[in-house]
Formats: C-alpha cells, structure tokens, sequence
C-alpha cells in the first residue's frame, strides 16, 4: 500500500501530529468551513483559503487592514507589509484563487463593514470601548481563529491524530510550490528565510520525495 504524503510543519525529522496535513484534508476544511451556515463562515472560509495561497504568518493574516486589500471596491492585485516577527517588507501578489475569495467576501460584507466602521479585514464580532467611549472592533484573536481551525478539523472527517493550527498555511504553501517544481531559492525569498537550508527544514521535505524524483531521471 502507498503511504499518504503528509505537510510536516514541526521542523524536526520525527513525525508529530502537530500541523501535519495532506493536502486532500486541506481541501476538506475549506469545504467544512464555506458549508457550516453559520453568519461567520464566509470569514473563516476566506481566512484559510487565502492563506493557503498566500502564506502569511497567522497575525500578520489577522490584523490585514481592509483599505489595505481593495481600492474602490475592488481587490487589488498586491499589497506591502511589514511581517510583525521581522520586520521585514514584503510584497504580496494575490494569484486568482486568492483574489477571488477576498473579493466574494468583500461583496458580501461591504455594507456592514461600512455601517460599523470595521477597519480590519477579519474582526472580531464582540466590539470593545475606547477611552472616549465609542464601540469599536479588534481583529479577530489568534486563538479564536485556532479554536475556529480545530472546530473545522473535527468537524470536516480528519484523521483524529491530526492538529490543525492558524500556522499550517505557510507549510502548506511552501510544500506545495517545491514539489510542484518551484525552485527552493525562490521559495525562500517568498517566506524570506536567511537560508535554504532553513526553507528546507521549515518545510519538512523528505529524503522519500527526492528519492522518488530520482527515479523518474533517467539518463
């Protein structure tokens, strides 16, 4: 029998259940999350599809500004942010899949996120007060967008040793565009790691995929 190809996230050689998906289950949450009804799950839906195709440190996902991602309505086609655990710019292109969710979540939420003066792309719904006493809201937490994630693992028919965390999506991006033949430098400029070495550990690519691109070279 053929193993499953799993995402190892956790950055050491032994397997741990810890942030570790395959990307059929990948697709199974964002199913899970855009299926559920609930006033919320066009938000949750749009948080881990887009980052999935993105790629961003969980709260630099969280504390996106709306006038940052769209210009007259519409969604642009790249943005600029300093990452809070670097500090370093980064340019962000939004590929299609990307550009489409955010803009179907814009269009469904524009007249609410106007009439209560949302600032960021994904808020909280439990408003909060201000020195001066007018209601205002946060972005949505870490852990209320993990609790979201675990809620979706359980809920979209994930194997039960599995953890499912607000950090999966950059390893899941990061796997996916090396074995589908993206050059490691270009991904370790995307994530912006020093090394190649830390790109390659980060996302846990094994000794057994490139064996099995060894085997389909023949000189």
């Amino acid at each position: 029998m053929k193993r499953k190809k799993l995402y190892k996230s956790n950055g050491i050689k032994t397997a741990s259940p810890a942030d570790t998906l395959e990307l059929s289950d990948v697709k199974k949450i964002e199913q899970f999350l855009i299926d559920k009804g609930n006033k919320n799950a066009i938000r949750d839906y749009t948080m881990w599809a887009l980052n999935n195709n993105i790629g961003l440190r969980a709260m630099d996902l969280l504390t996106l500004p709306i006038n940052l991602l769209f210009k007259n309505d519409k969604v642009v086609d790249h943005f600029v942010i300093y990452e809070q655990k670097t500090n370093k710019r980064r340019i962000i292109e939004l590929n299609n899949k990307a550009k489409s969710v955010l803009q179907y979540y814009y269009d469904m939420n524009k007249d609410i996120l106007k009439d209560k003066g949302w600032n960021y792309l994904f808020p909280s719904q439990k408003p909060k007060i201000n020195a001066q006493g007018k209601k205002y809201y946060d972005h949505l937490t870490l852990s209320a967008y993990d609790k979201i994630l675990r809620k979706a693992k359980n809920g979209a028919d994930i194997d039960s040793y599995l953890t499912v965390s607000s950090h999966c999506s950059r390893k899941i991006l990061g796997c996916t565009l090396l074995e589908h033949g993206v050059p490691i430098e270009q991904v370790q400029a995307l994530f912006q790691h020093n090394t190649p070495e830390t790109t390659l550990i980060y996302t846990q690519i094994r000794k057994k995929y490139v064996k099995e691109l060894y085997h389909q070279v023949e000189i």
